[in-house]
């Protein structure tokens, strides 16, 4: 026989495992998740002291922090992949893949597919960055036209002594 408190018992169930399982994924990425696990833990106590209600709020609490923190995780990282992708700073950058990458990185956050968000942020800032600096190239042409210029000067030297 179903009451209303073993309803409240039910959603604070599923409220605190739904909480547990957003402080998880948000550990899994590197995210400081200690005022989530505290909420949790008043969620639990209350839980246990058969607070359900109060437990449900908790639990809740914990979840928001938790996802939260995941999100401005998120948005920290495109707002760095889209820093690089505006500013490339170097030859061989793929901007344009690096801009497809962005666009995917947040379509996954507005689907709250954080992982995927981050892995193509990721892409993003990988696709943008150059293999070489303007530096490194023209250091590169350089040493190529010294080493060139060598040579037709040896040719040049050698085919008059003959």
């Amino acid at each position: 026989m179903y009451t209303f408190f073993s309803d409240l018992k039910i959603i604070a169930s599923f409220a605190v495992s739904s909480a547990e399982k957003a402080i998880e994924n948000a550990s899994a990425l590197g995210v400081d998740v200690r005022e989530a696990e505290e909420c949790l833990e008043k969620a639990k106590n209350c839980f246990d002291e058969w607070e359900f209600e109060l437990a449900k709020q908790y639990a809740d609490e914990a979840e928001k922090i938790a996802t939260n923190l995941v999100i401005k995780l998120v948005e920290e990282a495109i707002k760095s992949a889209e820093e690089v992708v505006s500013n490339p700073s170097g030859i061989g950058a793929n901007i344009e893949d690096a801009r497809e990458f962005l666009r995917e990185a947040k379509n996954a956050l507005s689907d709250g597919q954080y992982k995927l968000a981050l892995d193509y942020s990721e892409k993003a800032k990988n696709a943008a960055s150059p293999i070489m600096s303007y530096k490194a190239f023209f250091v590169l042409i350089a040493i190529i036209i010294f080493v060139f210029s060598l040579l037709i000067y040896y040719k040049i030297t050698t085919s008059k002594r003959e």
